[in-house]
């Protein structure tokens, strides 16, 4: 009795056409992530560069996967000194969210270690 002959998977053109789209808008995200990522970074060096200090959040269990992958730290509190405008001050509340800016303005006390 002969060996019967190996089949290979078949897959249609419109299967090809669904994986590579999907691949794709995946890649796309995780590109669009890492920039805004990078973006982040940039921002924190420039604030601090400028004399503002930045707080990190010590629980980034509620982060999700890629952005702890990013490298992309959450921001709890970011403290600005004289130097930074309004149009600054609107700028870094855009570009992190979840940060709470100058909050001694808002009522909030911030203790400094001596």
């Amino acid at each position: 009795m002969p060996a019967p002959k190996r089949r290979w998977f078949r897959y249609s053109l419109r299967t090809l056409f669904v994986v590579v789209t999907l691949v794709a808008v995946l890649a796309g995200g995780l590109a669009w992530e890492l920039h805004a990522a990078q973006e982040r970074r940039a921002g924190l060096q420039w604030i601090e560069d400028r004399g503002g200090e930045v707080i990190y959040k010590t629980s980034t269990r509620k982060m999700p996967l890629w952005r702890r992958l990013a490298d992309n730290p959450e921001i709890a509190f970011i403290i600005l000194g004289a130097s930074f405008t309004e149009s600054d001050k609107c700028r870094i509340g855009a570009q992190f969210p979840e940060a709470e800016i100058n909050p001694e303005e808002n009522g909030w006390m911030m203790f400094k270690a001596p």
